[in-house]
C-alpha cells in the first residue's frame, strides 16, 4: 500500500446471516474492525461496502476515505455472492449519512460485467 499504511480487507457478511443482515450490521463490521488497525487509518469501500465505510466513518473517524462505485450499485453480476435483500431495501428506500470530516475520495467508472466476473471467478 502507501508508505506508512497498512491494508486489511473485510467480510462484511462475516458471522452474519446475509439474508439478515441490515446496513447497520455492515457499518459495526467496519467500524469494530477498523477500530483496530494502527494509525494513520484509510477506509476504503466498494458499492454496498462504501456506504458501510461512509456510515462508519462518524465512529472510526479515518485520516482518509476512499468510496469506490458507491451505493447504487449496478446489478451484480452472475457469480458474485448474494446481498443482502433487508440491506438493499434500506439502501432503496434511502439511508441518512451525514456528511464525513475526513478528506475523502469518491471513484465512479463504467463496470464491464464480464471482466468482473472473470477477476471474481
Amino acid at each position: 500500500m502507501w508508505e506508512g499504511w497498512e491494508g486489511l480487507a473485510v467480510d462484511l457478511q462475516a458471522g452474519l446471516e446475509p439474508p439478515e443482515a441490515s446496513m447497520l450490521n455492515y457499518e459495526a463490521v467496519v467500524a469494530c474492525d477498523a477500530a483496530l488497525l494502527p494509525r494513520p487509518l484509510c477506509v476504503v469501500g466498494r458499492g454496498m461496502g462504501a456506504l458501510a465505510a461512509l456510515m462508519a466513518a462518524r465512529r472510526v473517524e479515518p485520516e482518509r476515505l476512499v468510496l469506490l462505485d458507491p451505493w447504487p450499485p449496478v446489478t451484480e453480476p452472475a457469480g458474485l455472492r448474494p446481498e443482502s435483500e433487508l440491506a438493499l431495501a434500506e439502501c432503496r428506500s434511502g439511508i441518512d449519512v451525514r456528511p464525513p470530516t475526513a478528506p475523502t475520495l469518491v471513484l465512479e467508472g463504467k463496470i464491464d460485467r464480464a471482466e468482473v466476473v472473470r477477476w471474481a471467478g
